[in-house]
């Protein structure tokens, strides 16, 4: 089944490229970010990209299926410097102002589990049973869809009154299920050195840094650390058990963020090499298949943001096969009715 939506927030285009795959079309894809935009116009050439404030874009004349779109989520962040009142939150509240426009039959918004507890979750789901939509929430783990990450995310999906919701169904790691995907399943047939090619770069660091790096095993972190290798800020911080942590070849890894090339960050070093994962690793570990395209001339920092931030393409495509159930519903309903 053929299905159009609109994609707000867009990214990268993760969630868009999870969504094609099951038949979804992207009819109009709406991003701020200039990078973002190259990215998602190399992917999907046949969009039409919109870089611009959505709270400046009108929605008359459009026509449909679904409204997805992933809000910025650092004000809702359990990391860094969380704030209720950030105004970037009620960007969230402009997917109400699309929908009432536009009435598609389905609507699914992606953010960070901290956004179900905040006023604008509340707004959602009273407005969106105000339009006509039964309205499901929750959490899930991107593992549970076969990508190679533990990664909590909040979903909210709506559809008009009558119809099933389009909840993703879990692929992996339940009864007769295959197993949660390893780091060693994203990094197949990747070369350990990187090779400069497809965003497989490798990033200079100073040997004091290598010197650290060669004292961490595989899935440990900071704590293995000798004396005399130990930054003064780090010999009081009880916390923060993942700085300079090194995945684990046989486990999911942890959440990819926006600076996973800095291992200060996070569990974010190679299981084996002594060295962050680089932007292809983190691409795969995110889901996105060697083909995805990001741009010649994107910084690091750029493409931390677009890979971090993304929704990852496999559970898109679970998102996606949910929608197709609840459209196919609504298509068979319209032609018993007639």
């Amino acid at each position: 089944m053929v299905f159009r939506f609109i994609d707000l927030f867009a990214g990268a285009g993760g969630l868009a490229l999870g969504l094609h795959r099951v038949g979804g079309r992207s009819l109009l894809a709406v991003e701020i970010n200039h990078e973002c935009v190259e990215t998602y116009r190399s992917n999907f050439p046949g969009t039409e990209v919109l870089e611009e404030d959505v709270r400046t874009v009108e929605w008359n004349g459009l026509v449909a299926d679904v409204v997805v779109g992933g809000p910025p989520c650092q004000g809702f962040s359990s990391l860094g410097h969380r704030r209720d009142d950030d105004p970037r939150n009620d960007l969230t509240l402009e997917m109400l102002r699309c929908v009432a426009v536009v009435q598609p039959q389905a609507v699914v918004i992606e953010n960070v589990p901290r956004f179900l507890r905040s006023d604008q979750c509340e707004e959602l789901n009273t407005r969106l049973r105000d339009l006509g939509y039964g309205v499901r929430s929750g959490v899930v783990n991107c593992m549970d869809f076969g990508v190679p990450q533990r990664r909590s995310r909040a979903l909210l999906v709506a559809a008009a009154r009558g119809l099933p919701l389009p909840w993703p169904r879990q692929t992996h790691g339940g009864p007769g299920q295959p197993r949660h995907r390893t780091v060693a399943d994203a990094f197949s047939r990747l070369s350990i050195e990187p090779d400069g090619r497809n965003r497989h770069d490798s990033k200079n660091m100073s040997d004091t840094y290598r010197d650290r790096f060669r004292s961490i095993r595989e899935g440990g972190s900071r704590r293995q650390l000798p004396p005399d290798l130990v930054l003064p800020c780090w010999r009081e911080a009880a916390g923060h058990h993942d700085v300079l942590g090194r995945l684990e070849w046989h486990k999911p890894a942890t959440t990819i963020r926006t600076e996973f090339f800095r291992p200060e960050k996070g569990r974010f070093l190679h299981p084996a090499a002594d060295r962050p994962i680089t932007a292809r690793e983190a691409a795969r570990l995110q889901s996105f298949p060697d083909s995805f395209v990001f741009p010649d001339g994107h910084t690091l920092y750029s493409l931390g943001r677009q890979i971090g931030n993304a929704v990852p393409p496999l559970l898109g495509e679970a998102l996606g096969r949910a929608l197709v159930n609840t459209l196919e519903y609504a298509e068979s309903a319209t032609a018993t009715a007639s």
